[in-house]
């Protein structure tokens, strides 16, 4: 079978064969040392595939985007605005024989920058997401894992009926304000400006769920693999704003 009779799938799976895994090729220059795909590495490897089997692949378009920022100062109390964007691609991949034969991809990506790098960090790790997803092409673990320690207890799930019961009952009267601790306590026990960037996206967070987002996002995952002592104390300092911020929703406050 040439190339010019393969299907859309086939030339897929071509690529795929040729590629194989990428290796991890990127490196952190400070704490624990670890490797991470970089976005560069993935497209070399993918480039010359995509040319091979004639596919194109092109962002077509780009979802949910949001850009926070946050006014505060570096370790030497200079001003410093810290920016952190998410967002969503749609990447389309067509047979160039074929136009008509097409698939689309998505992958998901956060980046923190101090200057105007944030968008570009986020869509090209949504980019590189995507393209690891879609052509298996992980070659070494990623630290991923659910974040449960090993043999650790775990609640049993309420059924519905005693959470509809746990949500009528009256408030406790003895229950004290829940105070979490403040950015800049969380910054004095961190050295790391990967740590300094997370604690000042989590602040920038005015809901829930975006405290939940940064935490899962690619300065988290790069501090955790990195300094687990510092991701702790961040992970502490996220869980307080994200329960104070929970409070407030249910609450209505603005």
């Amino acid at each position: 079978m040439t190339a010019t009779t393969k299907n859309l799938w086939q030339r897929i799976v071509a690529v795929m064969a040729d590629m194989g895994a990428v290796v991890k090729g990127g490196k952190t220059t400070y704490g624990e040392r670890y490797a991470f795909h970089k976005i560069d590495d993935v497209e070399d490897r993918l480039r010359p595939a995509l040319v091979t089997h004639g596919l194109t692949a092109a962002i077509v378009e780009i979802t949910d985007k949001t850009l926070s920022h946050i006014d505060g100062f570096d370790k030497n109390d200079k001003p410093r605005t810290t920016w952190y964007a998410e967002c969503g691609v749609v990447i389309e991949i067509v047979n160039a024989d074929n136009p008509e034969e097409k698939t689309r991809i998505v992958g998901w990506g956060q980046g923190l920058d101090y200057s105007d790098k944030g968008t570009g960090k986020a869509i090209s790790y949504a980019a590189k997401s995507a393209y690891l997803s879609a052509f298996h092409l992980r070659g070494q673990p990623d630290s991923e894992g659910d974040d449960i320690s090993r043999g650790q207890k775990q609640k049993p799930r309420r059924t519905p009926q005693q959470a509809a019961t746990a949500a009528q009952a009256p408030p406790d009267r003895h229950e004290q304000p829940f105070a979490p601790a403040s950015a800049d306590e969380a910054k004095a026990r961190c050295k790391s400006e990967t740590a300094i960037l997370v604690i000042e996206a989590v602040t920038a967070c005015a809901m829930a769920g975006g405290v939940a987002n940064v935490m899962k996002g690619a300065g988290a995952k790069e501090l955790e693999a990195a300094d687990a002592a510092e991701f702790a104390v961040v992970k502490e300092f996220a869980t307080g704003h994200y329960k104070l911020l929970k409070v407030k929703e249910q609450q209505g406050a603005p």
